[in-house]
């Protein structure tokens, strides 16, 4: 009787186990369901306000289009292809045969006079500061310009910021490649672009033989794949980067992304169906992209040890010596008195802080400093009251209040900003890429007016006027020292 007794027991917990396995299953099988459907109808409804938003997309891809081509007949030519080349180092040179080499190849086969499997130029050249990137870009483009004859653009030149661009007279990545901007709050999925965009950065793009990405240590995995996306859409092609020759330069030890992970990891699994609208897990860099490094550092080598020090704080590892010397280097007094002390005598750096915090204390302690009169800016909040339902207007109230309390949730844009002439100042939106008008340009403060600011740019010969912006959230400029 206990035998049996036994048996039923071990019966009925086996059964159970069994059951409870199943609905398990079942319960991960409807979440993940529900995640698809939740996915697939985000993707629907961002597709129908770009849908709705065509012409305005047309407008951007015209207006980016034509920043191209302005930015291509902006750049001077100030050396020829062979000075560039008798400038380049052994390292550099190395690079830039390798990638001579293969665009002579191109042209065999653009010519029929050869037939063998080639896959274009997929490259990632890295190299600390000081190694020469930004110079054997120059090359480069020299040297594409050189192989093919067209008064179309033959080099596709982007950066992650506006400023980067502009070092190498190019445009932002999002701006050429019309991409999805990510918030900090949402993350954004990929998107087709309306055809009539397409004929416009078609007929732009199509000439290209090497699309440049300087920077790259700032461009997500989620950004490549949009990158690749992109050009596949508009070029026909399912091969990486619709067919396209792409030279990716940068140090992978220098910034991250501010969203996302770095270039080189996977794209994270929660993000290939909301964002990519695929079911595989790709790895773009790994998959395809080859890899060289310059290591020959022309700016720090007159100081080796100088030069061994930053190296070995690149890599997060310094030695006790490189400790040593930089503890000799602390400031002693407060960093607004060390700072006027260096402005007096012409040689004022860039502060730099770990927390916005400590870089608005700063900001305000010269500011004080400052023998002009400071002006008190505040931002302009339009809330839409036609609806009349008062418990709305309360939340969206409380919204911007949120809003108002943390510049990243506005594109860096504060809710107060002061300012007073003579004060410097960093721009934090990007107006005009080819005139160095970009998010992180400093210059300072010459006049104050109700409806511009006029700034003296440090990289702009003449005084420039900036406009209170009439659908921002704040103006586009912030204090800085």
């Amino acid at each position: 009787m206990r035998q049996l007794s036994r048996h039923f027991i071990d019966y009925s917990l086996a059964r159970a186990q069994s059951y409870h396995s199943k609905l398990r299953t079942m319960l991960a099988a409807a979440s993940n369901v529900k995640s698809i459907n939740e996915a697939r109808q985000a993707n629907m409804e961002e597709k129908e306000a770009k849908e709705d938003n065509q012409p305005q997309l047309l407008g951007e891809a015209r207006t980016a289009m034509t920043e191209v081509l302005d930015m291509k007949a902006s750049t001077p030519g100030r050396l020829t292809l062979d000075e560039r080349v008798s400038m380049l180092n052994q390292d550099q040179n190395r690079v830039f045969e390798n990638v001579k080499a293969h665009f002579l190849h191109q042209k065999c086969h653009e010519a029929k006079q050869c037939l063998c499997n080639f896959a274009p130029l997929r490259l990632f050249v890295s190299g600390v500061g000081g190694t020469g990137k930004s110079f054997l870009i120059e090359a480069i483009k020299a040297l594409v310009n050189s192989l093919w004859s067209s008064e179309g653009l033959l080099c596709g030149i982007a950066a992650p910021t506006g400023l980067a661009a502009f070092n190498v007279g190019g445009i932002t990545i999002h701006r050429l490649f019309q991409l999805p901007v990510e918030h900090a709050t949402k993350a954004t999925s990929y998107w087709p672009l309306p055809k009539t965009s397409q004929k416009v950065m078609r007929a732009t793009l199509s000439e290209v033989r090497l699309f440049i990405i300087d920077e790259i240590s700032m461009v997500s995995s989620i950004n490549l794949a949009f990158v690749h996306m992109r050009l596949e859409e508009l070029f026909g092609s399912s091969e990486w980067f619709g067919s396209r020759n792409m030279l990716f330069v940068g140090d992978l030890l220098q910034l991250p992304p501010v969203h996302g992970n770095p270039v080189f990891e996977k794209v994270a699994t929660k993000s290939i169906l909301s964002q990519l609208g695929c079911a595989a897990a790709i790895n773009i860099w790994r998959d395809c992209v080859t890899y060289d490094e310059l290591t020959i550092n022309e700016r720090q080598k007159s100081d080796p040890q100088f030069s061994s020090m930053l190296d070995c704080v690149r890599r997060g590892c310094p030695t006790k010596e490189t400790v040593s010397v930089l503890k000799q280097r602390v400031i002693q007094v407060s960093v607004s008195d060390k700072f006027s002390e260096l402005k007096q005598s012409g040689k004022a750096p860039v502060c730099l802080f770990p927390k916005r915090k400590a870089c608005d204390d700063l900001n305000a302690q010269m500011l004080r400093k400052n023998a002009s009169e400071v002006h008190d800016i505040y931002c302009t909040d339009e809330i839409d009251e036609t609806a009349g339902n008062r418990k709305m207007t309360k939340k969206v109230i409380e919204h911007l209040d949120k809003l108002n309390a943390d510049c990243n949730m506005t594109a860096g844009l504060e809710a107060k900003l002061s300012l007073a002439v003579c004060a410097r100042v960093m721009l934090r939106r990007n107006i005009d890429t080819k005139a160095g008008l970009v998010n992180g340009a400093i210059g300072t403060v010459l006049s104050i007016a109700a409806q511009h600011v006029t700034v003296q740019f440090d990289n702009v010969p003449a005084p420039c006027k900036i406009d209170k912006p009439m659908q921002l959230p704040s103006t586009s400029v912030r204090v800085c020292h």
